[in-house]
């Protein structure tokens, strides 16, 4: 029988797009409007808003768009707890088959539909997207992508042995929810940069991934308030504390799978490195230093080097 509107929680949910709100009343109406042009029957899918206690017009914005659209809801921390707990919040209360996990300043693409189609019709884990990284005017800068075929069905460790460091980001995949159950690895709550930290793990256990060639993501990278462009002392240390947790897990991994966690050295490493360009500024250079001498020696600077700029940033 066929759902009625007001009913359709009851309904099969194809996907659910979660995406966490603070202070984005700038930005929220094209993330949400990009959701929603995507053209997929609206019993289909539904949206998770989670207001993480802001204080500009975002709340207000969100009751604007639920009262008018029945498959979106909102989901409100009464104090602002970070993307980790947000999207935590999210995952608690999705419903769909499908999880993607969209930034409120960003935008998803037409590809996602595909996506969504592939990881149904394939029984997959996981897909990686083709991603868009766009300026604020729309226009490209770059274009993320890789080179297998729509048709192939890969492992994470596959794609991390093969394509290291090609998307640490968790907007660049599709889940499967029954997957995200089955690993058990909620994103790390209270610090930044959790989604490298998420998806590492995941690609780990991810046995069925494919590949979307259609853009499904359009990742704006120059807006000057996001995560990405700030250095306080808290985004300092989400990056080491990012590295700390790859570096524990490869532990693990060393003598499992040598290139898996080859990588997850070097991503540890790299973000180890990146916050302490900048640990001058919380006083506790000695102890990192420390940290670092201990891991030095189990390095592959040459395959850092590309990712890491200044040169300079190599004397200590």
């Amino acid at each position: 029988t066929r759902c009625r509107r007001v009913s359709w929680i009851r309904c099969k949910v194809r996907a659910s797009f979660i995406v966490p709100c603070y202070n984005v009343s700038k930005t929220l109406c094209r993330c949400l409007d990009s959701i929603y042009a995507l053209g997929l029957s609206e019993k289909d899918f539904e949206v998770l808003a989670i207001d993480d206690a802001s204080t500009d017009d975002t709340l207000r914005l969100l009751e604007g768009y639920a009262g008018e659209r029945p498959n979106m809801r909102i989901i409100r921390h009464l104090v602002n707890r970070n993307l980790g707990a947000a999207r935590n919040s999210g995952l608690a209360e999705a419903k769909g088959d499908c999880i993607a996990f969209v930034d409120s300043d960003d935008e998803v693409a037409a590809g996602i539909v595909e996506a969504i189609r592939m990881l149904e019709m394939q029984n997959l884990d996981m897909v990686a997207m083709r991603v868009e990284k766009v300026n604020e005017d729309g226009t490209v800068e770059e274009t993320l992508s890789l080179a297998y075929p729509q048709d192939q069905v890969f492992s994470g460790i596959q794609l991390q042995e093969e394509h290291p460091f090609w998307c640490s980001a968790v907007w660049g995949y599709l889940f499967s929810r029954t997957f995200i159950n089955s690993v058990n690895y909620p994103f790390v709550e209270g610090v930044y940069y959790e989604d490298s930290d998420f998806v590492c793990r995941h690609l780990y256990q991810a046995g069925r991934m494919g590949f979307s060639d259609a853009c499904g993501y359009r990742f704006f990278f120059s807006n000057p308030a996001s995560i990405t462009h700030t250095s306080s002392p808290e985004h300092i240390f989400g990056y080491a504390c990012l590295g700390a947790r790859m570096l524990a897990f490869y532990e693990r991994l060393e003598k499992k799978t040598s290139l898996f966690a080859k990588s997850i050295l070097e991503g540890g490493s790299f973000n180890l490195m990146k916050s302490f360009r900048q640990l001058p500024r919380l006083g506790s250079v000695s102890e990192v230093r420390h940290f670092y001498d201990m891991l030095d020696s189990r390095i592959d600077r040459e395959s850092l080097k590309r990712y890491l700029q200044p040169a300079s940033l190599w004397r200590f």
